[in-house]
């Protein structure tokens, strides 16, 4: 088995590229040794070689986002019937803003603990 098979639950929920996992006898040359970069801007906000791809989605973990630029936004009706209790972030620096650009399962449920309180971003922002 390697990282990239590793099955994590009931609702056939993979983890496409997990870095730095270690599975016994896993013999995947090079994977999870390039990092992961969030940009907005020009700017890096996040940056990880511990990052995670669910749905398609890349998650950070908290400690490698810059979450000096992130403001809480609002709470919509979809948000509030989200299972995993969703929280958007608007990415903001000085007057340039892009609403409802990053955001964090607060509650998840067991599908999605693995990024539980990690940040995901899309829209505006680059991740490659």
């Amino acid at each position: 088995m390697t990282a990239a098979d590793l099955y994590l639950g009931p609702d056939s929920f993979y983890f496409s590229q997990v870095s730095k996992l270690q599975v016994p006898g896993d013999a995947s040359p090079g994977l999870g040794t390039v990092g992961m970069k969030a940009v907005w801007q020009g700017q890096v906000i996040a940056h990880s070689d511990r990052t995670l791809e669910v749905d398609g989605y890349r998650y950070f973990p908290r400690d490698s986002v810059r979450m000096n630029l992130l403001r809480l936004a609002p709470k919509s009706a979809s948000d509030l019937k989200c299972p995993h209790g969703v929280q958007f972030y608007d990415v903001v620096d000085g007057a340039a803003r892009s609403p409802r650009a990053a955001w964090s399962y607060e509650a998840p449920q067991a599908r999605m603990k693995p990024v539980d309180h990690w940040i995901g971003f899309w829209e505006d922002v680059e991740v490659a």
